[in-house]
């Protein structure tokens, strides 16, 4: 099974630091952001390969993945920085993906048991299978967000709806879990995935949702999400304490 890592975008709001790091590349707590989500693929069994689709930068991606070893050999591909649903077309056809792959973003933090989503997606028969994380009410138009059904159907999902329109307050968490077909479904050139995959996946009654509960979801867009998405791990490795705990060091 293939695991497809979209990890090719500029990171404009967070400039300068990605003038000189690529985003896939800044560390949280001393690790790259990609390595979580390397991390959260590797501990599913049947992934075998990782495609990492790279353009920013992207000679510091190479080295940086020449000089280490995960349990599932990574390869990177150059794509054109042609949104998600480009970019992942891009990368589906140099991986030659043939059968149910995982298409993730490469900018998140955090801990999710990918397995159960897996479990889930095959049961389910699904077409397509988004890991969804509830976010608060103000931040909906920062993401994906799907309405889910009791059995697990998504029954509608919007790409950054308004706050009057969206239908949930689960967002997409950048994980997903796709059959080689909806490749097909998207056309060439720009575009999101998020839009012509998944809102037709839902329309079709094709789409579900494993609904995720990890103590932390962080998608490091910004300054300030990349800023708490430090504080977060730094403060679980017990780096730095706790809210209302005196550091007397």
């Amino acid at each position: 099974m293939k695991a497809l890592i979209l990890a090719a975008g500029e990171g404009k709001r967070l400039r300068p630091l990605t003038y000189a790091i690529p985003k896939p590349l800044l560390p949280v707590a001393g690790i790259p952001t990609i390595e979580y989500v390397i991390r959260n693929l590797e501990a599913v069994p049947e992934i075998t390969e990782i495609y990492v689709g790279i353009s920013h930068l992207e000679d510091n991606i190479k080295k940086y993945f020449a000089n280490r070893t995960f349990r599932v050999p990574v390869k990177t591909v150059h794509t054109e920085c042609l949104e998600t649903g480009g970019d992942l077309k891009i990368l589906a056809k140099a991986a030659n993906v043939s059968e149910t792959f995982f298409a993730c973003n490469g900018d998140n933090i955090t801990e999710i048991n990918l397995s159960e989503a897996l479990k889930l997606h095959k049961e389910k028969k699904a077409k397509g299978t988004v890991v969804l994380f509830k976010v608060p009410k103000e931040d909906v138009s920062r993401f994906g967000i799907g309405k889910v059904e009791s059995n697990g159907m998504v029954s509608k999902f919007i790409e950054k709806p308004s706050l009057e329109s969206a239908p949930s307050q689960l967002a997409h968490t950048g994980y997903a879990i796709l059959e080689p077909e909806t490749i097909d479904m998207i056309p060439e050139g720009s575009s999101r995935v998020e839009k012509v995959v998944f809102e037709k996946l839902a329309e079709q009654k094709k789409l579900y949702a494993y609904v995720s509960n990890p103590p932390h979801w962080i998608d490091i867009g910004t300054y300030e999400s990349y800023l708490e998405a430090n504080k977060i791990i730094l403060q679980k490795k017990g780096i730095i304490p706790p809210p209302g705990i005196k550091n007397n060091g």
